[in-house]
């Protein structure tokens, strides 16, 4: 009897942790979706750095080849004009399952595109 109310117990403490553990990686993601949803086109890099403080950001600022503008400027593709550079912006752990925000500026230091993307590893 006391062996199997040892286990019961155990195993209540394993599906405790792991409900708390999910739930406090949701409430990261879910702050950074707010984030995210703040940041509008045309908005400026400092204005975006201001919204997302606080979270780290991926070698700053990456330019993007221009044989790869192509593949996300107008008049077909995501981006409202031709990007730049993109900066990325992650979740404090940054562990796989988790999400980051990738923005697209153009020449001009503005918001062309966002994406909300999982983290993969």
């Amino acid at each position: 009897m006391k062996s199997s109310s040892v286990r019961s117990l155990r195993l209540a403490f394993v599906a405790l942790l792991a409900i708390g553990l999910a739930s406090s990686q949701g409430c990261s993601t879910n702050k950074l979706k707010r984030k995210f949803n703040k940041i509008e086109l045309d908005m400026t890099e400092a204005h975006v750095d201001e919204i997302v403080a606080g979270h780290p950001m991926e070698n700053c600022r990456n330019e993007l080849n221009p044989k790869f503008w192509k593949h996300l400027g107008p008049p077909d593709r995501p981006c409202k004009r031709t990007p730049a550079y993109v900066k990325i912006y992650n979740e404090n752990d940054e562990v796989e399952g988790d999400y980051s925000i990738w923005v697209y500026f153009d020449e001009d230091d503005l918001v062309v595109h966002k994406e909300f993307k999982g983290i993969m590893k």
